[in-house]
């Protein structure tokens, strides 16, 4: 029969890695036209989630312990507890008015019907780019040991035809066959975007595994030629690399050869020293 006094306090929040959010979003919509606008509302959105206790206890709606009136104790309501709770909850409940969707004509109908097919195409465009059979992709890969290149980004051949189902849906699973940066003693990595990539074999056979959608990051990814450059090697071309730059955690700067501009020094026949300009890995 006493009012309580005071807030009731929010529970303590459990480890949450917003930065592994944030970076799997960027992943997620880093190829599409709608890019900029759903990168910065993303980004507000999480900007906005309380991170800690005092921030939650902070922008935290619930109500004092004192904010309702006690009820009468003649001709008031009459229940068990339970029932009164129950109750004054349905009381305080928010009510929320919803967009209109009714219509009482045709030409409101077909703005209803085109309105519904803009937010479709955006819903689809803020998810995932669909699969194109026969292409090549750049996956973001996790690498559980310390050994290897261990380059962000690996490029995967899709086959010809793709299996059943919805390309552009997260959960999408698909066999790929692997290609892998060929070593170079002269690269601190042994391996770059920049430099030739090969087949990954295993023995005899070039590896094959399934991915989900989800893992691809770079889809359309391109080469200097269409055909495979002598040796069975192929080579990004300008374009592709430029997505692996603008990609989120490509860590395109240490896995790219870094060009050194320099001069060497040539005696001619002649007697005459000359400083011709060369360009290093």
């Amino acid at each position: 029969m006493t009012r309580p006094t005071g807030k009731p306090d929010v529970a303590p929040l459990s480890d949450f890695d917003w930065g592994q959010v944030e970076r799997d979003l960027a992943r997620m919509v880093a190829n599409h036209s709608l890019n900029a606008g759903v990168q910065a509302e993303l980004a507000q959105w999480i900007s906005e989630r309380p991170k800690t206790v005092a921030e939650a206890s902070a922008l935290s709606s619930l109500p004092r312990h004192d904010a309702r009136a006690l009820w009468p104790a003649v001709g008031g309501m009459t229940g068990g507890h339970a029932s009164i709770g129950r109750t004054a909850a349905m009381r305080a409940a928010v009510r929320v008015q919803g967009e209109n969707r009714i219509v009482s004509n045709r030409a409101e109908a077909n703005a209803l019907a085109a309105l519904n097919a803009a937010n479709q195409a955006a819903g689809d465009e803020a998810t995932f780019l669909p699969l194109e059979g026969g292409s090549f992709v750049m996956i973001l890969m996790k690498y559980d040991d310390a050994g290897g290149c261990q380059i962000p980004l690996i490029v995967a051949e899709l086959p010809s035809e793709l299996p059943a189902g919805n390309s552009a849906h997260a959960t999408f699973e698909v066999k790929v066959k692997w290609w892998e940066p060929k070593p170079n003693t002269a690269h601190a990595q042994k391996g770059a975007y920049t430099g030739n990539w090969r087949k990954w074999m295993e023995g005899r056979s070039q590896a094959e595994s399934e991915i989900s959608r989800s893992e691809i990051a770079v889809v359309g990814a391109k080469f200097t030629r269409a055909a495979e450059l002598a040796g069975g090697f192929r080579k990004p071309n300008a374009a592709t690399l430029k997505k692996v730059e603008d990609t989120p955690n490509s860590r395109y700067a240490e896995f790219s050869w870094r060009c050194l501009c320099g001069v060497m020094r040539v005696v001619a026949r002649s007697g005459i020293v000359r400083w011709l300009p060369v360009v290093v890995g």
